[in-house]
């Protein structure tokens, strides 16, 4: 594995609106090293019960922080549906979000 791709981790954080109440604004918390390999729609349908010909297996030997919503590659940002620890490598399952 080639561990070629810097992802930026992204979290939420609330920030006042001024008024009282707050908004939802997403900040980057850190970086990984990541490689990456597509996931077949036929595999995620049967393990996940979901179809996206737009989900990846994202595997990196880097520690991730206990919470944190999304990775974002390039312009692109990715949900995390499932976390994997083997000890010295993580695996995660994501998937495109649209417009994200």
């Amino acid at each position: 594995m080639k561990f070629d791709k810097q992802m930026d981790i992204v979290s939420e954080e609330k920030v006042s609106d001024g008024m009282g109440g707050y908004e939802v604004i997403k900040v980057v918390i850190g970086s990984i090293q990541a490689f990456t390999t597509p996931v077949k729609a036929e595999i995620m349908l049967k393990e996940h019960g979901i179809v996206s010909t737009t989900a990846l297996k994202v595997f990196t030997k880097d520690t991730l922080p206990n919470e944190f919503v999304q990775l974002r590659y390039g312009e692109t940002m990715y949900k995390i549906l499932q976390l994997a620890d083997f000890g010295k490598l993580r695996m995660l399952l994501v998937e495109v979000i649209p417009n994200g």
